[in-house]
Protein backbone atom coordinates (compact mmCIF):
# COMPACT_ATOMS: atom_id res chain seq x y z
CA UNK A 1 0.00 0.00 0.00
CA UNK A 2 1.38 3.15 -1.56
CA UNK A 3 1.96 6.06 1.02
CA UNK A 4 1.62 9.78 -1.07
CA UNK A 5 2.91 12.95 0.91
CA UNK A 6 3.92 15.96 -1.78
CA UNK A 7 7.86 14.53 -1.14
CA UNK A 8 7.63 11.19 -2.10
CA UNK A 9 5.04 8.07 -3.19
CA UNK A 10 5.79 4.34 -1.88
CA UNK A 11 6.54 2.39 0.84
CA UNK A 12 9.02 2.03 2.86
CA UNK A 13 9.75 -2.10 2.51
CA UNK A 14 10.44 -4.42 0.31
CA UNK A 15 9.83 -7.79 -0.63
CA UNK A 16 8.81 -9.87 -3.78
CA UNK A 17 4.63 -10.17 -4.25
CA UNK A 18 3.03 -13.33 -6.19
CA UNK A 19 -0.23 -12.81 -7.89
CA UNK A 20 -1.62 -15.13 -10.31
CA UNK A 21 -2.74 -12.94 -13.46
CA UNK A 22 -6.58 -12.89 -14.65
CA UNK A 23 -7.06 -12.64 -18.12
CA UNK A 24 -10.83 -11.65 -19.24
CA UNK A 25 -11.85 -15.11 -18.45
CA UNK A 26 -9.88 -17.04 -15.75
CA UNK A 27 -6.57 -17.21 -13.40
CA UNK A 28 -4.14 -18.34 -15.80
CA UNK A 29 -0.50 -17.93 -14.62
CA UNK A 30 1.41 -16.30 -11.18
CA UNK A 31 3.46 -13.44 -11.96
CA UNK A 32 6.14 -12.04 -9.17
CA UNK A 33 7.08 -8.56 -8.81
CA UNK A 34 9.75 -7.34 -6.81
CA UNK A 35 7.97 -3.75 -5.01
CA UNK A 36 9.11 -1.12 -2.30
CA UNK A 37 11.16 2.21 -2.29
CA UNK A 38 10.25 5.86 -2.72
CA UNK A 39 10.64 8.46 -5.91
CA UNK A 40 9.47 11.89 -5.98
CA UNK A 41 5.47 12.42 -7.16
CA UNK A 42 6.25 13.58 -10.30
CA UNK A 43 7.76 10.29 -11.61
CA UNK A 44 5.60 8.08 -9.98
CA UNK A 45 3.63 6.42 -13.40
CA UNK A 46 6.11 7.18 -15.92
CA UNK A 47 8.14 4.04 -17.40
CA UNK A 48 11.16 2.84 -15.67
CA UNK A 49 14.23 4.64 -16.26
CA UNK A 50 17.51 2.88 -18.12
CA UNK A 51 19.37 3.01 -15.09
CA UNK A 52 19.52 4.76 -11.32
CA UNK A 53 22.54 6.75 -10.64
CA UNK A 54 23.21 5.75 -6.56
CA UNK A 55 24.72 8.95 -5.06
CA UNK A 56 25.36 8.11 -1.45
CA UNK A 57 24.60 5.39 0.91
CA UNK A 58 21.53 6.12 3.31
CA UNK A 59 21.73 6.08 7.14
CA UNK A 60 21.51 2.79 9.02
CA UNK A 61 17.16 1.95 9.47
CA UNK A 62 16.60 4.54 12.32
CA UNK A 63 12.69 3.70 13.42
CA UNK A 64 12.57 7.25 14.96
CA UNK A 65 12.42 9.07 11.34
CA UNK A 66 11.04 7.50 7.98
CA UNK A 67 13.14 5.87 5.81
CA UNK A 68 13.22 8.51 3.59
CA UNK A 69 12.79 8.72 -0.65
CA UNK A 70 15.68 5.66 -1.45
CA UNK A 71 14.82 2.21 -1.56
CA UNK A 72 13.65 0.45 1.15
CA UNK A 73 16.36 -1.34 3.98
CA UNK A 74 14.77 -4.49 3.62
CA UNK A 75 14.45 -4.68 0.23
CA UNK A 76 15.06 -8.17 -1.19
CA UNK A 77 18.08 -6.51 -3.15
CA UNK A 78 21.58 -7.44 -3.29
CA UNK A 79 22.16 -4.04 -0.76
CA UNK A 80 22.72 -4.62 2.32
CA UNK A 81 21.32 -1.36 3.50
CA UNK A 82 18.88 1.53 1.62
CA UNK A 83 20.56 3.85 -0.81
CA UNK A 84 19.56 7.31 -2.52
CA UNK A 85 20.22 8.29 -6.19
CA UNK A 86 18.48 9.83 -9.06
CA UNK A 87 16.51 8.59 -12.21
CA UNK A 88 16.34 10.32 -15.20
CA UNK A 89 12.94 9.99 -16.73
CA UNK A 90 12.96 8.70 -20.49
CA UNK A 91 9.25 8.58 -21.19
CA UNK A 92 6.91 10.85 -19.00
CA UNK A 93 3.84 9.03 -17.13
CA UNK A 94 0.84 8.83 -19.53
CA UNK A 95 -1.58 10.88 -17.19
CA UNK A 96 0.31 13.27 -14.92
CA UNK A 97 0.27 12.25 -11.16
CA UNK A 98 -1.75 14.73 -9.58
CA UNK A 99 -3.14 15.96 -6.26
CA UNK A 100 -7.00 14.55 -7.92
CA UNK A 101 -5.64 11.01 -9.04
CA UNK A 102 -4.07 10.92 -5.78
CA UNK A 103 -7.46 11.34 -3.99
CA UNK A 104 -9.32 9.49 -6.79
CA UNK A 105 -7.03 6.43 -5.71
CA UNK A 106 -7.27 6.59 -2.33
CA UNK A 107 -11.39 7.08 -2.58
CA UNK A 108 -11.96 4.20 -4.84
CA UNK A 109 -13.03 1.88 -1.90
CA UNK A 110 -14.45 -0.83 -4.08
CA UNK A 111 -12.04 -0.92 -6.29
CA UNK A 112 -10.63 -4.29 -5.58
CA UNK A 113 -14.08 -5.78 -5.74
CA UNK A 114 -14.68 -4.46 -9.09
CA UNK A 115 -11.73 -6.02 -10.36
CA UNK A 116 -12.60 -9.05 -8.81
CA UNK A 117 -15.80 -9.06 -9.88
CA UNK A 118 -15.07 -8.28 -13.47
CA UNK A 119 -11.65 -8.24 -14.64
CA UNK A 120 -13.21 -6.37 -18.03
CA UNK A 121 -15.05 -3.45 -16.06
CA UNK A 122 -12.87 -3.10 -13.78
CA UNK A 123 -10.06 -2.66 -16.19
CA UNK A 124 -12.76 0.32 -18.21
CA UNK A 125 -13.40 2.31 -15.08
CA UNK A 126 -10.47 2.02 -13.13
CA UNK A 127 -7.21 3.94 -13.18
CA UNK A 128 -3.60 2.42 -13.66
CA UNK A 129 -0.04 3.28 -13.24
CA UNK A 130 3.08 2.22 -14.44
CA UNK A 131 4.88 0.97 -11.42
CA UNK A 132 9.07 0.64 -11.03
CA UNK A 133 10.69 0.01 -8.09
CA UNK A 134 13.95 0.97 -6.61
CA UNK A 135 13.87 -2.40 -4.87
CA UNK A 136 14.75 -4.16 -8.78
CA UNK A 137 17.80 -6.00 -8.22
CA UNK A 138 18.35 -4.44 -11.85
CA UNK A 139 19.01 -1.03 -10.39
CA UNK A 140 22.18 -2.16 -7.92
CA UNK A 141 24.06 -2.11 -11.56
CA UNK A 142 24.22 0.69 -13.07
CA UNK A 143 25.53 -0.91 -16.08
CA UNK A 144 21.82 -3.00 -16.58
CA UNK A 145 19.68 -1.25 -18.28
CA UNK A 146 16.55 -3.65 -17.80
CA UNK A 147 14.18 -2.29 -14.44
CA UNK A 148 10.82 -3.99 -14.39
CA UNK A 149 8.19 -1.97 -15.31
CA UNK A 150 4.62 -3.04 -15.01
CA UNK A 151 1.32 -1.70 -15.15
CA UNK A 152 -0.90 -1.94 -12.05
CA UNK A 153 -4.73 -0.94 -11.27
CA UNK A 154 -4.83 1.39 -9.11
CA UNK A 155 -8.04 1.37 -5.84
CA UNK A 156 -8.27 2.47 -2.19
CA UNK A 157 -5.45 0.57 -0.19
CA UNK A 158 -8.28 0.23 2.65
CA UNK A 159 -8.96 -3.01 1.49
CA UNK A 160 -5.71 -4.35 3.25
CA UNK A 161 -5.28 -2.14 5.87
CA UNK A 162 -8.43 0.89 6.66
CA UNK A 163 -6.74 2.64 9.11
CA UNK A 164 -2.48 2.27 8.00
CA UNK A 165 -1.67 1.13 11.33
CA UNK A 166 1.41 -0.69 8.89
CA UNK A 167 3.00 2.08 7.55
CA UNK A 168 2.45 4.16 10.94
CA UNK A 169 4.87 1.75 12.80
CA UNK A 170 7.09 0.92 10.03
CA UNK A 171 7.38 4.72 10.39
CA UNK A 172 8.53 4.15 14.18
CA UNK A 173 5.52 5.76 15.39
CA UNK A 174 5.25 4.33 18.94
CA UNK A 175 2.23 6.07 19.90
CA UNK A 176 -1.49 5.62 17.44
CA UNK A 177 -4.72 7.06 18.14
CA UNK A 178 -7.37 4.59 16.36
CA UNK A 179 -10.25 6.70 15.33
CA UNK A 180 -12.65 3.84 13.86
CA UNK A 181 -15.38 4.35 12.23
CA UNK A 182 -16.76 1.11 11.06
CA UNK A 183 -20.19 -0.21 10.06
CA UNK A 184 -20.53 -2.53 12.68
CA UNK A 185 -21.33 -1.50 16.18
CA UNK A 186 -19.73 -2.52 19.56
CA UNK A 187 -21.34 -4.93 21.00
CA UNK A 188 -22.22 -5.24 24.75
CA UNK A 189 -20.70 -7.51 27.15
CA UNK A 190 -23.93 -9.43 27.32
CA UNK A 191 -24.05 -9.82 23.56
CA UNK A 192 -20.52 -10.91 23.41
CA UNK A 193 -18.09 -11.58 26.60
CA UNK A 194 -14.32 -11.40 24.84
CA UNK A 195 -12.79 -13.60 27.91
CA UNK A 196 -15.70 -16.64 27.10
CA UNK A 197 -15.89 -16.97 23.12
CA UNK A 198 -14.26 -15.47 19.87
CA UNK A 199 -16.02 -12.73 17.92
CA UNK A 200 -18.07 -13.03 15.31
CA UNK A 201 -17.56 -10.98 12.43
CA UNK A 202 -20.40 -8.74 13.82
CA UNK A 203 -19.27 -8.26 17.41
CA UNK A 204 -16.40 -5.84 17.15
CA UNK A 205 -15.17 -3.82 13.84
CA UNK A 206 -14.11 -5.72 11.45
CA UNK A 207 -10.97 -2.75 10.97
CA UNK A 208 -9.76 -3.80 14.57
CA UNK A 209 -9.77 -7.63 14.93
CA UNK A 210 -7.36 -8.39 12.19
CA UNK A 211 -4.81 -6.75 14.32
CA UNK A 212 -5.63 -9.22 16.94
CA UNK A 213 -5.62 -12.41 14.55
CA UNK A 214 -9.07 -12.75 13.56
CA UNK A 215 -10.63 -11.83 10.13
CA UNK A 216 -13.10 -12.78 7.60
CA UNK A 217 -13.32 -14.04 3.77
CA UNK A 218 -14.46 -10.81 2.62
CA UNK A 219 -14.47 -10.43 -1.62
CA UNK A 220 -12.68 -6.91 -2.01
CA UNK A 221 -10.84 -7.25 1.32
CA UNK A 222 -7.56 -8.74 2.74
CA UNK A 223 -6.99 -8.66 6.00
CA UNK A 224 -5.41 -12.18 6.16
CA UNK A 225 -1.86 -10.78 7.16
CA UNK A 226 -2.59 -8.18 9.40
CA UNK A 227 -2.04 -9.65 12.63
CA UNK A 228 0.38 -7.42 14.36
CA UNK A 229 -0.58 -8.17 18.37
CA UNK A 230 -0.88 -11.14 20.81
CA UNK A 231 -4.92 -12.62 20.42
CA UNK A 232 -4.16 -12.58 23.89
CA UNK A 233 -4.44 -9.40 24.01
CA UNK A 234 -7.95 -9.02 22.43
CA UNK A 235 -10.05 -9.96 25.24
CA UNK A 236 -8.77 -6.90 27.71
CA UNK A 237 -8.99 -4.57 24.74
CA UNK A 238 -12.42 -4.89 23.93
CA UNK A 239 -14.03 -5.17 27.07
CA UNK A 240 -12.46 -1.50 27.55
CA UNK A 241 -14.23 -0.96 25.32
CA UNK A 242 -17.10 -2.22 25.71
CA UNK A 243 -16.61 -0.65 29.60
CA UNK A 244 -16.26 2.89 28.24
CA UNK A 245 -19.18 2.26 25.73
CA UNK A 246 -21.22 1.58 28.71
CA UNK A 247 -20.25 4.37 30.51
CA UNK A 248 -22.02 6.54 28.00
CA UNK A 249 -18.93 8.37 27.24
CA UNK A 250 -17.81 6.79 24.36
CA UNK A 251 -16.29 3.74 23.68
CA UNK A 252 -12.46 5.13 23.81
CA UNK A 253 -9.43 3.43 25.79
CA UNK A 254 -5.52 3.34 25.60
CA UNK A 255 -3.70 0.37 26.16
CA UNK A 256 -0.04 -0.48 26.17
CA UNK A 257 0.66 -3.46 23.91
CA UNK A 258 3.51 -5.12 22.32
CA UNK A 259 4.12 -6.10 18.62
CA UNK A 260 4.44 -9.83 17.27
CA UNK A 261 6.71 -10.54 14.15
CA UNK A 262 4.99 -9.28 11.06
CA UNK A 263 6.83 -10.59 8.30
CA UNK A 264 4.70 -9.69 5.41
CA UNK A 265 4.73 -5.48 6.66
CA UNK A 266 8.08 -5.98 8.06
CA UNK A 267 6.97 -4.99 11.33
CA UNK A 268 9.34 -6.13 13.99
CA UNK A 269 8.32 -8.23 16.92
CA UNK A 270 8.74 -6.35 20.47
CA UNK A 271 7.99 -3.26 19.66
CA UNK A 272 6.48 -0.96 22.54
CA UNK A 273 3.16 0.84 21.93
CA UNK A 274 0.69 2.90 23.38
CA UNK A 275 -2.45 2.88 21.49
CA UNK A 276 -5.72 4.82 22.26
CA UNK A 277 -8.58 2.96 20.63
CA UNK A 278 -12.00 4.81 19.64
CA UNK A 279 -14.78 2.79 18.25
CA UNK A 280 -17.51 4.46 16.51
CA UNK A 281 -21.16 3.95 18.81
CA UNK A 282 -23.84 5.80 19.82
CA UNK A 283 -22.63 7.98 22.84
CA UNK A 284 -25.57 8.28 25.15
CA UNK A 285 -24.20 11.33 28.05
CA UNK A 286 -24.15 13.14 24.55
CA UNK A 287 -26.97 12.04 22.95
CA UNK A 288 -28.92 13.44 26.96
CA UNK A 289 -27.61 17.21 26.28
CA UNK A 290 -28.93 17.56 23.51
CA UNK A 291 -32.09 19.80 22.49
CA UNK A 292 -35.22 17.80 22.99
CA UNK A 293 -36.08 18.30 19.40
CA UNK A 294 -32.16 16.54 18.25
CA UNK A 295 -32.95 13.77 20.70
CA UNK A 296 -35.85 12.64 19.48
CA UNK A 297 -34.35 12.46 15.78
CA UNK A 298 -30.96 10.51 16.91
CA UNK A 299 -33.05 7.97 19.42
CA UNK A 300 -34.55 4.73 17.85
CA UNK A 301 -38.18 4.58 17.94
CA UNK A 302 -38.63 0.62 18.32
CA UNK A 303 -36.58 -1.18 20.53
CA UNK A 304 -34.48 -0.60 23.71
CA UNK A 305 -33.30 2.55 22.94
CA UNK A 306 -30.77 1.92 25.61
CA UNK A 307 -28.67 -0.85 23.46
CA UNK A 308 -25.96 1.24 21.80
CA UNK A 309 -26.67 -1.42 18.76
CA UNK A 310 -29.89 -0.21 18.43
CA UNK A 311 -29.45 3.06 15.62
CA UNK A 312 -32.25 5.35 14.12
CA UNK A 313 -33.53 3.61 10.85
CA UNK A 314 -35.42 6.77 9.41
CA UNK A 315 -35.54 10.12 8.82
CA UNK A 316 -32.54 12.82 8.32
CA UNK A 317 -30.42 11.29 10.92
CA UNK A 318 -31.28 7.29 9.65
CA UNK A 319 -27.80 4.84 10.78
CA UNK A 320 -26.23 7.70 13.05
CA UNK A 321 -23.68 7.66 13.39
CA UNK A 322 -22.52 4.42 11.39
CA UNK A 323 -23.72 6.39 7.73
CA UNK A 324 -23.29 4.23 5.12
CA UNK A 325 -20.67 5.24 3.39
CA UNK A 326 -22.00 3.17 0.12
CA UNK A 327 -25.59 4.71 -0.04
CA UNK A 328 -25.10 8.07 2.20
CA UNK A 329 -22.04 9.65 0.44
CA UNK A 330 -23.77 13.28 0.34
CA UNK A 331 -24.35 14.05 3.82
CA UNK A 332 -26.61 16.86 4.43
CA UNK A 333 -25.38 20.17 6.67
CA UNK A 334 -27.09 18.92 9.81
CA UNK A 335 -25.88 15.26 9.55
CA UNK A 336 -22.48 16.09 8.98
CA UNK A 337 -22.86 19.11 11.77
CA UNK A 338 -24.02 16.27 14.49
CA UNK A 339 -21.22 13.91 13.84
CA UNK A 340 -18.58 16.74 14.11
CA UNK A 341 -20.76 17.82 17.32
CA UNK A 342 -20.24 14.40 18.38
CA UNK A 343 -16.89 13.46 17.50
CA UNK A 344 -15.71 17.03 19.19
CA UNK A 345 -17.43 16.26 22.35
CA UNK A 346 -16.09 12.79 22.67
CA UNK A 347 -12.68 14.47 22.19
CA UNK A 348 -13.54 16.90 25.07
CA UNK A 349 -14.89 14.51 27.60
CA UNK A 350 -11.71 11.69 26.86
CA UNK A 351 -9.30 14.71 26.84
CA UNK A 352 -6.69 12.86 28.89
CA UNK A 353 -6.86 9.85 25.95
CA UNK A 354 -6.09 12.32 23.37
CA UNK A 355 -3.62 14.59 25.09
CA UNK A 356 -0.51 14.26 23.41
CA UNK A 357 1.85 16.50 24.77
CA UNK A 358 1.50 14.17 27.78
CA UNK A 359 2.20 10.47 28.29
CA UNK A 360 -0.17 8.86 30.14
CA UNK A 361 0.25 5.55 32.56
CA UNK A 362 -2.91 2.88 31.83
CA UNK A 363 -4.02 0.04 33.75
CA UNK A 364 -4.63 -3.08 32.57
CA UNK A 365 -8.43 -1.95 31.44
CA UNK A 366 -6.90 0.61 29.32
CA UNK A 367 -8.04 3.64 31.78
CA UNK A 368 -5.58 6.87 32.19
CA UNK A 369 -4.66 6.48 35.82
CA UNK A 370 -1.32 9.04 35.99
CA UNK A 371 1.27 10.40 33.78
CA UNK A 372 4.89 10.05 32.71
CA UNK A 373 6.90 12.42 34.26
CA UNK A 374 8.71 14.41 31.72
CA UNK A 375 12.48 14.74 31.66
CA UNK A 376 14.61 17.50 30.72
CA UNK A 377 15.40 18.60 27.22
CA UNK A 378 11.68 16.59 26.13
CA UNK A 379 9.93 17.88 23.75
CA UNK A 380 6.30 17.26 22.89
CA UNK A 381 6.24 17.79 19.23
CA UNK A 382 8.88 16.46 16.36
CA UNK A 383 9.14 17.46 12.93
CA UNK A 384 10.29 14.09 10.90
CA UNK A 385 12.34 14.25 7.43
CA UNK A 386 15.07 16.15 5.77
CA UNK A 387 13.78 19.13 4.20
CA UNK A 388 16.65 19.57 1.63
CA UNK A 389 15.34 16.64 0.23
CA UNK A 390 12.36 18.28 -1.31
CA UNK A 391 13.81 20.91 -3.43
CA UNK A 392 11.68 22.33 -6.73
CA UNK A 393 12.42 21.82 -9.95
CA UNK A 394 12.49 23.07 -13.34
CA UNK A 395 9.57 21.79 -16.57
CA UNK A 396 13.25 20.70 -18.19
CA UNK A 397 14.47 18.98 -15.07
CA UNK A 398 13.66 14.77 -15.64
CA UNK A 399 15.16 13.74 -12.90
CA UNK A 400 13.62 12.61 -10.22
CA UNK A 401 15.40 11.49 -6.67
CA UNK A 402 14.55 8.08 -5.02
Amino acid sequence: MNTITPGYVGFDYGRNVTWKERSDLFWWKNKTVEMGGFMEPHGYGSEAPDRIDWISSAASEDFSRPSGVYSSSDSHSTSDSPKEGYATITKDAPHPFTLQRAIAHSSFAPGAWVHEESPVFGKAVMDYMNYWSPNTKNAEDNSNNNINNDVFLIADGGCTDNLNVMASIRRGVDRLILWDNPGTPLQTKEAFDPYARSPRSDDVSPDLMPFFGYHWVVRGQSTRHNQIFSKADFPRVVAGLQAAQASGASAVRTFNLTTIENEYFGIPAGRQLLVTFYHAGRVFEWEKQLPYATRQLVTPDTGNVTDPTNLVRGGIFANFPFFNTFLQLDLTAEQVNLLSHMSTWIVERNRDHFDLSRTPVVDNEGQVVGWVPKKDGDYNLNLIGDSENFGFKTEDDKSIYV
